[in-house]
């Protein structure tokens, strides 16, 4: 138990150094107008907004080719779920 507990500490330094040396960068590469958006986005500070008569669907895609590839589900899938669309990529999300 002891050894988990020191790699679980590991993994929080270097993420949390990591974050510190990405997040600029990442703020920097995103467009002006919408670092706020992003940045609430990206920790999920959002305001969902759903039916409750609905049951909740979320589809990730990593890469452009899977946000275009799982357009056509979109339409169907929303008459009978909640959808949530997560990508990786700012241009996924465009």
């Amino acid at each position: 138990m002891a050894v988990l507990r020191f790699f679980l500490l590991i993994y929080q330094v270097i993420y949390t150094v990591a974050l510190l040396f990405l997040l600029p960068r990442e703020l920097l590469r995103c467009p002006r107008g919408q670092r706020l958006r992003w940045l609430k986005e990206r920790f999920g500070f959002i305001t969902p907004t759903h039916s409750p008569e609905k049951k909740n669907l979320w589809i990730h895609a990593v890469s452009v080719g899977e946000t275009l590839a799982a357009r056509p589900l979109l339409d169907p899938l929303n008459e009978r779920f909640n959808l949530y669309l997560s990508t990786v990529t700012h241009t996924g999300q465009e």
